[in-house]
Parts: C-alpha cells; structure tokens; sequence
C-alpha cells in the first residue's frame, strides 16, 4: 500500500510539474503578445502616414497664416494710402486757397510768406506722393505673393486630403492588428490559471 501511495504521489507530483511549464510556457506567451502589443501601439503612433499627414498639415497652416500676415500688410498699406490721398486733397485745397490770396495780396512780405507756405506745401505734397509710390509698388508685390500663396495653398490642402485619407487607412490597419493581438492576449489569459 505504501508503494501505491508512493506511486501517486510522484504522479501528483509530475502532474503539477506539468501543469507548472503549461502555465510558465502560457505566461511566457502572454509576455511575447503584451510586448507584442506594446510596440504595435508605439509603431501606430508614429506611423510614416501620420507624420506625412502632420507635415502636410503644418504647411496649410503656415500658409494660412502667410496669407493673412500679407492681406494684413495689404489691408495697412490700403488704409495708409487712403490717409496719403486725404492729407494730399487738404493740401491742393490748402494751396489753392493760397494761390488766390496771393493774388489779392499787395505787400511783398505777404506775399513771399504765401510763397514760403506754398513751397512747404508742395515739398510736403511730393513727400505723400513719394510714400504713396512706395506703398503702390509694395502692394503689387504683396498682391503677387498672395496670388502664389493662394496657389500653393489650393495644392497643399489637396495633398492634406489625400494625405488624411493614407492617414486614415493605416490607422485603421494598425487598430486591426491591435485588436488581433488583444484578441489573442485574452484568449490566452484564460488558459492560465489564476
């Protein structure tokens, strides 16, 4: 009798041994499949697509804002030649009204001060027509750079689309293999004993 105990007891023995690789094997394969899911979620995260995608978006949003800096410098330009032409009109008118005091004025001293005045006003005129030329050749390149922008902007959010929709494919490829791999984590789980 003490044989056959014997006997069962290596057998219990044996079977535990087994049941200890079963599970050390089990977990040694839920190991490989965490680490497994591990780095899939890293490579989702950086995904060539996504970066192309975040590049692509970047550059909308730098030429947005290219667009709006430059109609921002239009839009000041414009309201500095719109002050350029009022300060020029009140100067012609000024100056006529100058011109025809000077033609009822009979004191020579009157008359050059009218004159001294009326030099002022035109060094002052050619001074606003000066700016006025500057800031015209300003805007015509500023409407030039918006023109190209504006292009480069229609081509850019076209590559941003199609980008997205690449973006788009790949995250959902990586979500399926990762829920494969969470499938098979699970499946696994369960074949181990608590």
């Amino acid at each position: 009798m003490c044989d056959s105990s014997h006997g069962s007891a290596d057998g219990a023995v044996a079977s535990h041994r087994y049941s200890r690789r079963m599970d050390l094997g089990a977990l040694h394969a839920l190991q490989v499949v965490d680490t497994a899911i591990d780095q899939a979620s890293h490579a989702r995260s950086r995904l060539p697509e996504i970066v192309e995608h975040d590049a692509a978006r970047t550059e909308v949003r730098t030429i947005e804002a290219d667009i709006v800096r430059v109609s921002d410098s239009l839009d000041r330009a414009q309201a500095e030649l719109d002050r350029i032409e009022h300060e020029a009109a009140d100067i012609d008118a000024r100056r006529g009204r100058l011109e025809k005091q000077l033609k009822t004025i009979i004191s020579p001293r009157e008359a050059e001060a009218l004159q001294h005045e009326m030099q002022q006003l035109a060094a002052e005129r050619n001074r606003l027509d000066d700016r006025g030329i500057e800031l015209l050749e300003g805007t015509s390149a500023a409407d030039e750079e918006l023109v190209s922008l504006g292009e480069r902007l229609e081509r850019s959010r076209a590559t941003e689309a199609v980008l997205a929709e690449r973006r788009g494919v790949a995250e959902v490829a990586a979500d399926m293999a990762l829920a494969e791999l969470r499938d098979r984590r699970t499946s696994l789980s369960t074949t181990i004993a608590p």
